[in-house]
């Protein structure tokens, strides 16, 4: 077996690995009144009804946007059966965990990426949502899809296709989950900070795309009178109080906390995760520090001009490092008791940011200085990796 075949091999086994454990207990999964009226609601358009405009009423009292009645009803129309929908939630946990390893590896390094992978195939919350018939349990996907298209356009290369795979796989997320709306904060905050790489074309592209996809749930609102706009009112008029909670649900999202508690190990993998999750977003943290630094430095020496096109690792985990606050702080102040769930729009940051800290401690606390450079048409991975030689910051963490 050749050696660029024998590199694919974790890769397989991670996938493999993942697979297997969402597999187990597939269909045993819970179904309760939010599944039942979405499922009825999307079995009722494939048995030929009228097109879903709206989905279940949410736990904050407005009307959920459509698209996961599309989503079902795409798995329902394919296989009648109630399992169908199970593997398409299992196929969303699969895709989140394959784009949040490609990604990672194409911006962080091969080893960073299989780490990131193999921390997102195991999390047991990761795996819980991927069992789950519910709406924000195809959050995952999309969001791996949000934040790697980002990622890739700033970072990689400018293409079209980024930018709007981007903002489509974010009108999807909000969708299924509007909670997670916040996370458009962060994608205007990285596009704002880093607008000379933005194309304005790719950019209105993108945004049309989004509207786009909103079109039903707007037919929908402009059908009631938007009668969801006085709810959302309401709730922002509510009275809030200032807590740690979201704090705690964003460590929540790496532990085993609330699932196996009467499971053997299970405190001692709730310490390892967040002891490991703690020290890699301290390797990341530095990173990103030193990137600004030294971008500050190269500016005040007039090099700033030059530094335009460059591609920093450290700016990328910057991006990644606002993935993960922005739901945070946008939490810490609410008027909602929250769950888990509503943060799951985090991920797969803190999944890179596992990644990239652990291929770091691997390396002997080695990051590459840039982002390696993007592959022309018709070169070979091998010859890629010949010819790309990184710049590398030698760090003592000490």
């Amino acid at each position: 077996m050749s050696n660029s075949r024998i590199r694919y091999l974790p890769i397989i086994g991670i996938v493999l690995l993942a697979l297997f454990l969402r597999l187990r207990g597939l269909d045993t999964t819970g179904l309760w009144g939010d599944q039942a009226f979405t499922l009825n609601t999307a079995m009722r358009w494939v048995n030929g009804g009228p097109l879903p405009l709206a989905a279940n009423k949410s736990s904050v009292g407005f009307v959920n946007p459509p698209l996961i009645e599309y989503l079902y009803g795409a798995a329902l129309f394919l296989w009648r059966d109630i399992l169908s929908v199970s593997l398409l939630t299992l196929l969303g946990g699969l895709v989140a965990v394959a784009v949040t390893g490609a990604v990672t590896a194409r911006l962080f390094g091969r080893r960073a990426g299989l780490w990131a992978m193999l921390a997102f195939a195991v999390a047991p919350w990761a795996v819980f949502w991927s069992q789950l018939i519910w709406n924000q349990t195809m959050v995952p996907p999309f969001a791996a899809l949000a934040l790697g298209g980002l990622l890739l356009y700033l970072f990689d290369r400018p293409r079209a296709g980024y930018l709007i795979g981007s903002f489509a796989a974010a009108a999807a997320m909000i969708q299924v989950h509007p909670g997670s709306a916040v996370q458009l904060l962060t994608i205007v905050l990285a596009l704002l900070l880093y607008r000379r790489r933005v194309r304005p074309a790719h950019l209105l592209a993108a945004a049309a795309v989004f509207a786009l996809l909103f079109a039903p749930y707007l037919r929908y609102q402009m059908g009631t009178g938007w009668a969801d706009l006085a709810t959302v009112r309401a709730l922002a008029g509510q009275e809030a109080t200032f807590s740690s909670a979201a704090v705690l649900l964003s460590l929540d999202l790496l532990r085993a906390q609330g699932l196996y508690r009467a499971v053997p190990g299970v405190e001692a993998f709730d310490a390892l995760a967040v002891g490991l999750f703690v020290a890699a977003l301290g390797v990341v943290v530095w990173r990103v520090a030193g990137e600004f630094n030294a971008r500050a430095q190269r500016g005040k020496d007039g090099g700033e001009a030059g530094e335009q096109g460059r591609r920093g690792a450290g700016e990328a985990l910057g991006v990644v490092l606002l993935w993960l606050i922005v739901p945070v702080l946008f939490y810490l102040r609410t008027a909602v008791y929250l769950q888990n769930y509503y943060l799951v729009g985090q991920w797969p940051a803190q999944f890179i940011i596992l990644g990239v800290g652990v291929a770091a401690a691997q390396r002997g606390a080695i990051l590459p200085d840039r982002v390696p450079p993007p592959t022309r048409r018709g070169d070979s991975g091998e010859s890629r990796h010949k010819s790309y030689q990184p710049s590398l910051t030698w760090t003592a963490l000490s």
